[in-house]
């Protein structure tokens, strides 16, 4: 999005933005004016109580002026469709791809004791499991370790086998 000389960085889905601003303290008071611009045109209007600002590289004392500049409260992590979006690079797979292998594992579990074929376990991998995986994929792609996807497998496996040994080996599967 341009504004006269100043371009901003900006994600849209639905009725949620995503502003990424350098030197924010500068140009963040301008981008809201702009913003309160055209909800007054549009009938729309920021809610600042959901509205929180995200900051890499900042230090405290700037992140309160930011704070009272704006009225909107800075945080260390935000949930934007689904993903936790972390100030620390570091923290991305712990909030995201771990989570998601414990609520995997978790769901799993709950599933265990549905009466399902062997047919049905597969689909319900395919249909619960590996959509969730696959998008977390496309949004954060990070490195992972071997183990991570170890741990995913064993997981699966489980589920898909009942706790047995399995009956088709892996790569036929």
């Amino acid at each position: 999005m341009k504004i006269r000389k100043e371009e901003y960085k900006l994600q849209a889905f639905a009725d949620n933005l995503v502003f990424i601003l350098e030197e924010p303290l500068e140009t963040a008071a301008k981008l809201m004016e702009k913003i309160e611009e055209y909800g007054k045109v549009a009938g729309l209007k920021i809610n600042k109580d959901k509205t929180k600002i995200l900051t890499k590289n900042m230090r405290a004392n700037r992140k309160k002026e930011l704070e009272e500049v704006l009225g909107i409260q800075t945080v260390n992590k935000i949930k934007h469709l689904g993903i936790y979006i972390t100030s620390r690079c570091s923290a991305l797979k712990e909030d995201n791809y771990l989570k998601l292998k414990q609520q995997i594992a978790t769901d799993l579990i709950k599933w265990e004791n549905l009466q399902l074929s062997l047919i049905g376990r597969i689909s319900t991998i395919k249909m619960n499991v590996l959509p969730k995986i696959l998008y977390l994929f496309q949004t954060i792609p990070i490195r992972l370790d071997k183990k991570f996807f170890d741990d995913l497998n064993k997981i699966v496996l489980r589920f898909i086998w009942q706790s047995r040994k399995a009956r088709i080996k892996l790569k036929l599967l």
